[in-house]
């Protein structure tokens, strides 16, 4: 009688998980350098800043993974086409200022195609669809710029930081702006304010809110969406995708350790950690020992706001097809006040809303139905009864992703650039910090991300000189 095959339980679950079965073991993949090897560095987070220091510590002669939470690389630069094959940019969008800065060249080596949005170019209704004309916007635009330079010297006399909303309030008071002008006021505090850094006013330090970095010229998004950049500069990297990292453990004698939510554990010799501070509030990783007091604190202190976007596609251009952007003043501030025209960049009859901070947020707890009918009923107050509906749209709810927790940050009451500084500090020459959040003056942008994925690349040549550089190709 031939013998029977015997099989284990293990081999019954792998036949009927196939890959999967490997989570059921825990896996350990050792990347730490042997005698006579380079250092190889382990990034965490496949963005810009990763992105960034991934690809020149590579041409510099390291050994370097990629370790990415989502299915795709990017981060918070995602481009979509779900509309109609229609490139659309669910995060970041602009070059903001292309003086000088180093997108502008990288955007140029990918030869990329470009197109200038203009601040200047706006219209903007209030109610019955009531175009606001020069002298009005003048009028109100005065009327903010005093109250905020009073409420920046009361800043300077303050003995502890406090709100700028609460700031503002009291201005209002002192003002006695009648219904009008105090609605008036308030869309310009969301529109140049708010929308900037992603949150209210109620948020944002007195003292630190607008530390904040500029380049000169204009601003510029892509036609063809922002996605030019991380294809860019992925070329030629190791990036592992659907590794979500649980816990970091680091050493200096003895490296890091990551291990992630199913158990695989990855070993290297140092690591840059590159995750939005969203992720780094929610406190979804653990380190092990803790992080510094002082890092912790920056953590805490640092805002991550929201900004999210409603891409709405019509059956054609009903609105002012001359200006890049259309605005309304609502009743209560921040709600449904800014779009984008966009026929001119697709070609399409396609707008995109903005909400930031507080109302933004609270967008994401609303169904698609809710959000379209509440942009449709600031729209026709603009433009009148008869405008279509959509017939397509897409919704970003960047504060309910476990992988971003926000849009991008800013600062807290009780923030300052010390705390961008501790967050950016290396620990023990094992463990590194980049992503816009420890940039003390480009924070919030695409370049700042960027330029401190370059800083870091510094700061790991300075703790693992390489031996040698590989031959460019």
């Amino acid at each position: 009688m031939p013998k029977s095959n015997s099989f284990s339980r293990r081999d019954v679950l792998k036949a009927i998980l196939g890959d999967k079965a490997s989570l059921l073991t825990p896996q350990i993949t050792s990347l730490r350098a042997q005698d006579g090897e380079e250092a190889h560095i382990i990034v965490v987070g496949a963005g810009v800043a990763g992105l960034a220091a991934a690809n020149q510590l590579q041409q510099a002669g390291y050994r370097v993974t990629v370790l990415e939470a989502r299915d795709r690389i990017g981060g918070r630069i995602w481009t979509s086409d779900q509309m109609a094959g229609i490139p659309l940019d669910l995060g970041a969008s602009w070059i903001h200022g292309i003086v000088g800065n180093p997108l502008s060249t990288l955007a140029v080596e990918a030869d990329v195609e470009a197109m200038v949005t203009d601040i200047e170019s706006y219209t903007v209704y209030m109610d019955d669809s009531i175009r606001l004309n020069d002298a009005d916007m003048e009028e109100t635009d005065a009327l903010y710029k005093i109250i905020l330079a009073e409420v920046q010297i009361e800043a300077e006399e303050l003995e502890i930081d406090q709100p700028l909303g609460f700031l503002l309030k009291q201005a209002f008071a002192r003002h006695d702006l009648n219904a009008r002008n105090r609605r008036l006021v308030e869309y310009n505090i969301n529109s140049i304010i708010e929308q900037e850094y992603a949150a209210d006013v109620d948020t944002l330090s007195a003292w630190w809110w607008e530390e904040y970095g500029t380049f000169d010229g204009a601003d510029v998004l892509f036609p063809n969406g922002y996605q030019w950049l991380p294809s860019h500069l992925s070329r030629g990297l190791s990036i592992e995708l659907n590794t979500i990292i649980s816990s970091i453990t680091y050493d200096a004698d003895h490296g890091v350790t990551l291990i992630t939510r199913h158990g695989h554990t990855f070993e290297a010799d140092a690591a840059l950690i590159t995750v939005p501070i969203g992720v780094l509030k929610q406190g979804s990783i653990t380190f092990n020992p803790p992080l510094p007091a002082n890092k912790q604190a920056a953590i805490d202190h640092l805002n991550m706001g929201v900004l999210n976007k409603v891409y709405m596609r019509f059956p054609h251009v009903f609105w002012d097809a001359e200006s890049d952007w259309i605005d309304y003043v609502p009743l209560i501030k921040g709600e449904w006040s800014d779009f984008l025209n966009l026929a001119p960049v697709t070609n399409e009859a396609i707008l995109m809303a903005f909400n930031a901070g507080d109302y933004g947020e609270a967008t994401e707890r609303f169904s698609d139905a809710q959000i379209i009918g509440d942009a449709m009923k600031t729209l026709r107050a603009m433009y009148g009864a008869q405008i279509p509906d959509p017939i397509d749209w897409i919704i970003t709810r960047w504060k309910s992703d476990p992988f971003a927790g926000g849009s991008y940050s800013s600062n807290g009451v009780g923030a300052s650039n010390e705390d961008r500084e501790a967050l950016s500090a290396p620990i023990d020459e094992v463990l590194f910090f980049a992503g816009e959040a420890t940039h003390n003056k480009y924070f919030g942008s695409v370049h700042g991300a960027l330029l401190t994925g370059w800083r870091a690349v510094d700061e790991i040549q300075k703790a693992f000189q390489p031996s040698s550089v590989p031959h460019e190709e």
